[in-house]
C-alpha cells in the first residue's frame, strides 16, 4: 500500500480549492474508475460526475478537516460521488416521467401550459397569443394540469 494513502492529513492538506489538486493526485484515478462504473461506462457522464464531485468536495473543507488520514477520506469521496450520481439518476428519471406525461396531452394543451407556466403569461395574454377565446385557455389549462397531476401521482414521480 502506498504511504501517501495512509499518511495523516496536515493543515496544509485542508481545502480551499488550492488543495483540490493534491486530493485529485491521491484519489483521482480511483474516483474516476468508480465514477465510470456508476455511469455504466458513459465517458461524458463520468466527466460531469467527477466535476460535480470535486466541486462538492471543495465546499466541504470542514468535513475534510475531520478525517485523520487519506484512507478514511477515500470512502467519503466515493460516497459524495455516489450521492451525486443517484441524485442525477433520480432527476433524470423524474424528467423522463414528466416528459412522457406532457406527451399524453394534446398540442393545444401543451401550448397553453407553455405560455402560462413556462413563459409566465396571463390567461388573457395566452388567449391573444394563441388566437383562442379566454374560456378555451382556462379550460385547456385546467384539463391539462388535472391530467398531469393524475399521471404524475399514478407513477409516484412527485
Amino acid at each position: 500500500m502506498s504511504t501517501t494513502l495512509t499518511r495523516p492529513l496536515h493543515s496544509a492538506d485542508i481545502l480551499p480549492s488550492t488543495r483540490i489538486p493534491a486530493l485529485i493526485a491521491r484519489h483521482g484515478q480511483a474516483l474516476e474508475r468508480f465514477a465510470f462504473a456508476l455511469t455504466q461506462g458513459d465517458r461524458l457522464r463520468t466527466e460531469h460526475l467527477l466535476q460535480d464531485t470535486w466541486a462538492s468536495v471543495s465546499q466541504h473543507a470542514d468535513t475534510i478537516a475531520g478525517f485523520g488520514s487519506d484512507t478514511a477520506l477515500r470512502p467519503w469521496l466515493f460516497g459524495v460521488a455516489r450521492g451525486i450520481a443517484i441524485g442525477g439518476e433520480r432527476a433524470d428519471g423524474e424528467a423522463c416521467v414528466a416528459r412522457k406525461a406532457l406527451m399524453t396531452l394534446g398540442d393545444e394543451e401543451r401550448r397553453v401550459l407553455f405560455c402560462t407556466y413556462l413563459r409566465g403569461m396571463s390567461a388573457r395574454d395566452t388567449a391573444k397569443a394563441l388566437g383562442v377565446p379566454l374560456r378555451t385557455v382556462k379550460a385547456l389549462a385546467h384539463h391539462a394540469t388535472r391530467t398531469l397531476r393524475q399521471l404524475l401521482h399514478a407513477t409516484d414521480a412527485y
